[in-house]
C-alpha cells in the first residue's frame, strides 16, 4: 500500500495545478485474503471434490518435483516460466488431482473470491450430477455447508455471501 501511495504521489507532483484525484480498486476498500486454500479444503474434506485413488503419476517428473520442492519455492520458480507454460502446468495439476468420476462439485481457481462449480452431467466433460432435482439438492447442501463455516479467530461466519450463478445470471 505504501509503495502504491508513493507512486500516486509522484504522479500527482507532475501536475502544475492541484488535481482532484480519486483512486479506485478492483477489490473495493477492505482487506481481502486469498480464499483458495479454504474452499479447496472445504470441497475436499466434505467429499465434494474427491482425490484420485493412490498417487496418479507418482513417479512422473512433475509429480515428483511437486512432492519434493516446497510450494513456496515452486511458486517463486514458476514466475520465471513463460506465462503459457505456467497456465499449462496449473491446468495439468488441477485436472490430475481430482477423481472426476466421483466429484460432485469442485473449486474453480480464482483470486480473492471462491467459485465452486457443480460437476454437472451434460455440461462438464465427466459430469456426474444429474440436472434437475439432484442438482438443486446439491446446491442446497453446498449453501448450507458454506454458511456453517466459522472464522476461528473472530468466531464470525467465514462466508460473507453465497451467490448461485443460476439465479444471478
Amino acid at each position: 500500500y505504501q509503495a502504491v501511495d508513493r507512486e500516486i504521489g509522484r504522479l500527482l507532483k507532475q501536475f502544475t495545478e492541484k488535481p482532484n484525484c480519486v483512486v479506485l480498486s478492483l477489490f473495493g476498500m477492505k482487506d481481502l485474503q486469498a480464499t483458495r486454500g479454504l474452499i479447496e479444503s472445504f470441497c475436499r474434506r466434505l467429499g465434494y471434490q474427491v482425490e484420485p485413488p493412490g498417487k496418479m503419476n507418482g513417479l512422473a517428473p512433475l509429480a515428483l518435483a511437486r512432492q519434493v520442492i516446497p510450494r513456496k519455492w515452486r511458486s517463486r520458480l514458476s514466475q520465471f516460466f513463460p506465462l503459457q507454460l505456467q497456465h499449462r502446468l496449473q491446468s495439468q495439476q488441477f485436472l490430475s488431482q481430482t477423481d472426476w468420476d466421483r466429484t460432485t462439485a469442485f473449486l474453480l481457481p480464482g483470486l480473492y473470491t471462491s467459485f465452486i462449480r457443480v460437476n454437472l452431467r451434460g455440461r462438464e466433460p465427466k459430469g456426474i450430477v444429474k440436472p434437475g432435482r439432484e442438482y438443486q439438492e446439491l446446491l442446497s447442501r453446498l449453501d448450507s455447508d458454506l454458511r456453517q463455516l466459522v472464522d476461528p479467530h473472530s468466531g464470525e461466519p467465514a462466508v460473507q455471501a453465497v451467490t448461485k450463478t443460476v439465479e444471478a445470471y
